[in-house]
């Protein structure tokens, strides 16, 4: 009898391991990881982070397929890569699920029950049900910004602030939808809406007042997806040979190519544009000839785009905009630069045998002249702008908008117009950038590379490769004037450490400022400060408007570098590196402008 249990077990163990697939054990620890790769052809479609992916990894947790769960989680990746598969395949076709009404109302509810019983299971501190999503971190921040957006009936807000994470939830439940498409901007609302009933929900919850589960949706019918409309029939590559954007991908990711990271998001990037130009053509495909329809293409796409028309693609963007030449085009030196980004990793891959060294480099000895000349009309803020600038109601009424983040939009531009740092930098200070000076108690201000930010970390400074823009100098009488430091009291007294503490990271880079900045720029041209589509940055042009007025007032060309982190252009000799350069920040005391904006702006005052 122990004999046949014995054998039974032995068999089941088999059979367990055997019924199981893509398994690899960790070489350091031995635990267990689902591990299988993408199709070549899908894994322009299969992103992480804007970032194609080759391959799909997660950890089981397990030394064994015999523990307890294990056989479970390996079933789950295992339909995780199917989901993913799905939604790539659906892609690569221009298939999308159509998004109606009933569906947007399913997916908010499910949503708005999957929390609350989250919620629920936590006071009673049951186990967490699985939920096939990313849950929302803060749901007391989801309600104020979705109220304050609601309140306003922003729907380009409530998109901005909820498509990210609405693209993961609707993946996770099987769906790909067509961000660009007004039904997604609904049901981006749908879900403030529903951020905004939870989060009452569970203030009622907290003050020991009934607010049930509702009951789980009922999914309705899955529609029938539909294919984008798109131009002729897109390239593809032999089955003798990759596709050049996967040998790109190969060659990017090679660390003994030594590829500069600048080089390669411009490869990135026009290895976008190949693709949505012209498909997966093989080396032996992207003749000439095709280059030049890829060419024409980007030349008709605007230099810049609403957010909700980002995720189109060169084809796409070209029908929308032929018959609207008023609109600014791609430059010819962005063109030119993608252009060499990719003759580069042409060159790369003839050297490394990947492409036959007998085909010619399509993107070599190109004409791309700027079919749109369209000068900047000025370069920094005239008297009038700034008058115009520093009267909105943020400088004037107290007015606070969610997208503002908090003092971010009173502080943030005034900074920049006294101090004439970058966007970034002022976007990263920490409240200890701003601190007394031993000798005479002066107040400075730093900006630095060698601070850790709380919700950036490491600090950093676009000219730290130069190893120059380190520089601390006094703070500008105007900025004391206006309440600086009575702002860096407040938020001593309130245990804050970032300046700013309201600004989350953003953007393929991860900086602080675009989190602000996206929704800033439009707001500076809804007021009518500035011109659309004139080539003007509503925080940046401070930079050009500060060195016009530090000229006027007589401060020194090395003085100007160093306080606004510059590199320093022209021959340079020995004499450049002696010494110490913190002298010079002394000069901002020269500096004035033509508006008394100490006049003009009320001092700040603690917000209520």
């Amino acid at each position: 009898m122990l004999w046949q249990y014995v054998q039974w077990y032995k068999e089941a163990a088999i059979s367990v391991e055997v019924n199981v697939k893509y398994l690899q054990a960790d070489p350091k620890t031995g635990v267990l990881r689902y591990r299988r790769a993408f199709p070549v052809a899908l894994r322009p479609f299969v992103r992480a982070d804007a970032v194609p992916l080759s391959e799909l990894k997660v950890s089981l947790g397990v030394r064994s397929m015999n523990e307890p769960g294990a056989k479970a989680r390996h079933d789950a990746a295992a339909a995780k890569y199917d989901q993913m598969i799905a939604r790539a395949t659906q892609l690569a076709n221009g298939v999308y699920d159509r998004l109606d009404p009933p569906l947007i109302e399913f997916l908010a509810n499910n949503y708005l029950h999957q929390q609350l019983v989250l919620d629920e299971a936590s006071r009673w501190r049951q186990p967490l049900p699985d939920v096939p999503f990313e849950t929302r971190r803060d749901r007391e921040a989801d309600y104020e910004e979705s109220r304050e957006l609601l309140d306003d009936h922003d729907v380009d807000g409530l998109l901005d602030y909820w498509r990210d994470w609405a693209l993961a939830y609707t993946q996770a439940m099987g769906y790909v939808f067509d961000t660009s498409k007004p039904e997604f901007a609904m049901l981006c609302r749908a879900f403030g809406e529903a951020a905004c009933k939870l989060w009452l929900a569970i203030d009622k919850r907290n003050d020991r007042l009934a607010a049930p589960t509702p009951e789980a949706p009922t999914e309705p019918p899955k529609a029938v997806a539909t294919k984008t409309e798109v131009a002729p029939t897109r390239l593809a590559p032999s089955e003798e040979e990759k596709s050049f954007e996967d040998i790109a991908w190969g060659l990017i990711d090679n660390p003994r190519l030594g590829m500069k990271e600048g080089v390669k998001e411009h490869v990135r990037t026009g290895l976008r544009f190949v693709r949505e130009a012209l498909g997966q053509p093989g080396p032996s495909q992207l003749t000439r000839a095709a280059v030049s329809q890829l060419l024409d293409l980007m030349a008709q796409r605007p230099a810049r785009l609403p957010y909700a028309q980002q995720t189109l693609d060169l084809r796409e963007l070209a029908d929308r905009y032929r018959d609207q030449p008023e609109v600014r085009r791609m430059s010819a030196r962005t063109m030119e630069v993608r252009l060499s980004a990719l003759s580069t990793v042409w060159k790369k891959g003839v050297k490394e045998g990947a492409i036959d060294p007998d085909l010619p480099n399509p993107f070599v000895n190109r004409e791309v002249v700027e079919t749109q000349r369209q000068e900047k009309t000025a370069k920094g803020f005239s008297p009038g702008e700034l008058q115009a600038y520093f009267r909105m109601p943020p400088f004037q009424d107290g007015y606070r908008p969610v997208r503002g983040k908090g003092e971010a939009i009173f502080w943030l531009p005034l900074i920049a117009l006294f101090t004439g740092a970058r966007p970034e930098e002022i976007a990263q200070l920490l409240v200890a950038d701003i601190f007394q000076r031993k000798d005479d108690g002066r107040w400075l201000i730093r900006f630095t590379d060698e601070g850790f930010h709380p919700v950036k970390g490491p600090q950093t400074l676009k000219t730290e490769r130069y190893e120059v823009g380190r520089r601390e100098f006094p703070i500008p009488q105007a900025l004391v004037d206006l309440g600086l430091l009575d702002y860096h009291t407040h938020l001593q007294n309130d245990g804050q450490s970032a300046l700013f503490p309201l600004l989350r990271l953003k953007g393929k880079r991860g900086g602080l400022y675009d989190s602000f900045g996206g929704w800033f720029g439009p707001y500076i041209y809804d007021q009518g400060v500035l011109q659309r589509n004139s080539g003007r940055q509503p925080v940046r042009e401070f930079r050009h408007t500060w060195t016009t007025a530090a000229r006027n007032c007589g401060i020194a060309k090395d003085a100007r570098v160093y306080i606004q982190g510059r590199t320093s252009s022209g021959p340079r000799s020995s004499d450049d590196d002696y010494g110490e350069f913190s002298g010079l920040g002394n000069q901002i005391d020269r500096l004035q402008f033509k508006v008394d904006i100490v006049a003009l702006v009320p001092r700040w005052r603690p917000p209520a």
